[in-house]
């Protein structure tokens, strides 16, 4: 996930904003708590939508007090004391998809990012192989699905369809893995809408850097670099995508937190959408 799936504040009550918040203060612990303090530099808004949209299908109630933050001890958060293990669920993707991140950052990224990245590489590799250990079915998925992604790349696919697939397969088995039976199909259609979704924004968002890196950006192997042009001319494939995401998000039987969740995909993922297309800052 790249931070494209957050909340709209302006069309978000103080109260929901408070408990969104909770959920991600919470997140915030829980990384630190299991899998050191270093990895709470990691923590980011498309894990707390993962978490929220988890509890959300639960039907135990959410528990918020108030602690003591810690990076800034004098001061106080509202922290969410989930009733099941939502929060080491989201946490452990966390670092399950840091690790494939750093991964990638060496592969292709700059000098600096390679360097830091490989410098980081040992810690969260110990923390991946914990996390894995207590999710292998789905670590081994997220793997594979990766794999594929690296496969898509090297072959330099001008697919949009297959260039998204294997990220939308890994957070669609990410999501659906914690819902009922009944809902597994609806949910992972969602997930893998969603990581699509994610997917193009993320390349969009990419192009000027990917072009001067000569990195794999699908968007730039059949066009001039015209990145106006480009991102104006892709918009139709995010509005589908983001159109059945919706519709598969409408059929999850959510018991809660559902102004917030709508907040995120009815108005947040559009905000990503313009800001990716208009490059607004």
């Amino acid at each position: 996930m790249f931070g494209y799936i957050k909340v709209y504040k302006p069309e978000l009550k103080m109260k929901e904003f408070e408990m969104y918040r909770g959920i991600y203060c919470s997140l915030c612990k829980q990384l630190g708590k299991s899998y050191g303090p270093i990895s709470r530099l990691v923590l980011n808004y498309d894990i707390t939508f993962l978490a929220l949209l988890l509890q959300a299908s639960q039907t135990d109630e959410s528990d918020y007090k108030k602690s003591h933050c810690t990076f800034c001890f004098t001061k106080k958060c509202v922290c969410c004391a989930l009733p099941d293990d939502t929060l080491e669920y989201a946490s452990a993707m966390t670092i399950i998809m840091t690790y494939h991140k750093i991964l990638d950052n060496i592969h292709d990224g700059k000098f600096f990012k390679k360097i830091v990245s490989a410098l980081s590489l040992p810690y969260f590799k110990a923390k991946y192989k914990k996390a894995s250990k207590l999710y292998p079915e789905i670590s081994s998925q997220t793997d594979e699905q990766m794999q594929n992604q690296n496969a898509v790349e090297e072959s330099k696919s001008t697919s949009v369809d297959l260039a998204a697939d294997a990220s939308a397969k890994a957070l669609g088995n990410i999501i659906a893995f914690r819902f009922t039976n009944e809902e597994k199909d609806n949910a992972y259609r969602f997930g893998y809408c969603l990581g699509r979704f994610v997917y193009i924004c993320d390349a969009l968002d990419d192009l000027e850097k990917d072009f001067k890196n000569k990195n794999y950006n699908v968007f730039l192997l059949n066009n001039k670099p015209d990145f106006n042009s480009i991102r104006q001319n892709s918009y139709s494939i995010l509005d589908i995508t983001a159109d059945e995401m919706a519709k598969a998000y409408e059929s999850l039987q959510l018991k809660r937190y559902k102004s917030i969740l709508d907040n995120i995909i009815y108005y947040g993922l559009d905000s990503a959408i313009n800001k990716v297309l208009k490059k607004e800052e």
